[in-house]
């Protein structure tokens, strides 16, 4: 039997990120990573779980990260 699964490792790509240092769901300095039957499925389970994704520069920020600080007037 032949079985098909997807497999996304996400690391974040803010160089100053504080997560990366610990973990985001696996051990220290492990990516975070998401299985599935294709891409779209764990696309859809990683933006779930806060992480932004483009496919467009390659890059993936953690939910700690997506959002730039908000500047105070």
């Amino acid at each position: 039997m032949i079985v098909g699964c997807y497999v996304l490792d996400l690391y974040c790509d803010n160089k100053q990120c504080r997560t990366n240092e610990r973990s985001h769901r696996g051990g220290p300095n492990e990516p975070a990573q998401y299985t599935g039957p294709n891409k779209r499925y764990c696309y859809r389970e990683a933006r779930g779980d806060g992480w932004k994704i483009s496919d467009k520069d390659g890059t993936a920020h953690c939910a700690e990260c997506k959002q730039p600080p908000r500047k105070r007037s």
